[in-house]
């Protein structure tokens, strides 16, 4: 039965001693074991007693017995709490089996008027001539329903495009007149030597190409207008990078002059070389006491 299939899977059903299938020893079918009673459990707290003591060879005591019968209470309190939660448990699962949602039916058993509606039209000949031969009055509304959505999508569509061209009409080829060179779907083409259209057309062919080789992206309803958003923000993040990189680049060359100025590598302020008064002179001094004191005169900036 599903209950038993389901608490096995769960792996309950060996540790809530549960008897779906087969009667429990003095029950019926289904029914748990009754709890013992305080006089049973000590009269199997002391026979337990009595069969340890028999095997260690050793008196029985009252203690050995309410120890023994203090474990057996616990044991069926246990037992008797488990046994409550095992209860609650098959019941939920008795719930879920009647809520349980039934598999949806084969569509095409389904009535016409079931299978097809404006948010589903059909998408085959085939299908629209089976609504048609079916029920020909609900194949007529289907059809201008259909029609005019799609009638909206396209009008949305080239709205879209139309926008792009106003906006960005740098991206796209022109004649010698300023006309957009048209394709074959009347559509101006775009420029690929601009920045703008290369990314133009990495950006909707990742949404993936259909069969007639058109971006999915671009048939969308306003899909010309999300490529373009993508487009600009890519734009933006380039140039604002660029930018970033230009300052970073300066800052470092200014740190690098101002360290080279601190530590008279050579450079003197405004990055020009030192005049000729500060070259090092080489001189000779007649005894060591004499060097010794010009040494010391300079350092007091005396010399």
């Amino acid at each position: 039965m599903l209950t038993h299939g389901l608490l096995s899977l769960l792996g309950i059903l060996p540790f809530m001693g549960l008897w779906l299938d087969d009667p429990p020893p003095g029950g019926g079918k289904g029914d748990p074991p009754k709890p013992k009673t305080e006089a049973e459990l000590k009269a199997e707290a002391k026979a337990k007693a009595e069969e340890d003591a028999r095997k260690k060879g050793l008196p029985v005591t009252q203690e050995a017995i309410d120890n023994i019968f203090k474990k057996l209470v616990k044991t069926e309190e246990k037992l008797e709490r488990s046994e409550k939660a095992n209860v609650g448990l098959v019941g939920r699962v008795a719930d879920l089996e009647k809520k349980a949602t039934p598999p949806p039916a084969d569509p095409s058993s389904l009535p016409i008027r079931e299978r097809y509606s404006e948010r589903s039209f059909p998408k085959t000949k085939d299908e629209w001539d089976d609504v048609y031969a079916e029920d020909p009055a609900y194949a007529t509304d289907l059809r201008y329903a259909f029609n005019k959505s799609r009638q909206s999508t396209t009008e949305a569509q080239e709205s879209s495009r139309k926008k792009i061209q106003d906006e960005h009409p740098d991206m796209f080829l022109r004649n010698e007149d300023g006309s957009f060179i048209l394709n074959a779907e009347g559509y101006p083409q775009l420029d690929k030597s601009t920045k703008k259209a290369q990314l133009f057309g990495e950006i909707a062919q990742r949404s993936g190409v259909g069969p007639d080789g058109v971006p999915h992206l671009w048939k969308a309803t306003n899909g010309p207008e999300m490529i373009m958003t993508s487009v600009m923000a890519k734009l933006k993040g380039e140039e604002e990078g660029k930018v970033k990189a230009d300052l970073d680049k300066k800052k470092a060359e200014d740190e690098k002059k101002r360290q080279a100025g601190a530590t008279g590598a050579g450079v003197a302020s405004g990055g020009a070389a030192p005049p000729a008064t500060f070259k090092k002179v080489e001189m000779k001094f007649k005894s060591y006491y004499v060097r010794k004191s010009a040494h010391v005169a300079e350092a007091k900036c005396k010399y």
